[in-house]
């Protein structure tokens, strides 16, 4: 197993009062299992730890696609759309009123 650590600076301000915001890691040329194992994985700073939750949502493709995703030859064009069913994603939700 391998762990990474990483800042998300983001381009521009996002309103977290207005929305929620969510993160999804995952390669969609080449499937590889990335996954956090608990919300202490998103860590938050310290302004927004008290004002904000995290979620981590597991993913539920349905038997259909797993179907799917196992039928494709190892040397199908890749489908870049299949790897976003199959992971997790964390949702943040604020409350800065």
């Amino acid at each position: 197993m391998v762990s990474f650590s990483f800042y998300l600076p983001l381009a521009e301000p996002v309103s977290l009062s207005e929305q929620s915001l969510s993160l999804r890691v995952y390669d969609p040329s080449y499937f590889i299992d990335m996954s956090w194992r608990g919300e202490m994985d998103l860590e938050l700073s310290i302004e927004l730890q008290g004002l904000c939750e995290v979620d981590i949502i597991e993913p539920t493709p349905s038997q259909e696609l797993i179907n799917y995703a196992l039928s494709l030859p190892a040397d199908a064009d890749p489908d870049d759309s299949l790897g976003e069913m199959f992971t997790q994603h964390g949702e943040v939700r604020c409350d800065l009123l």
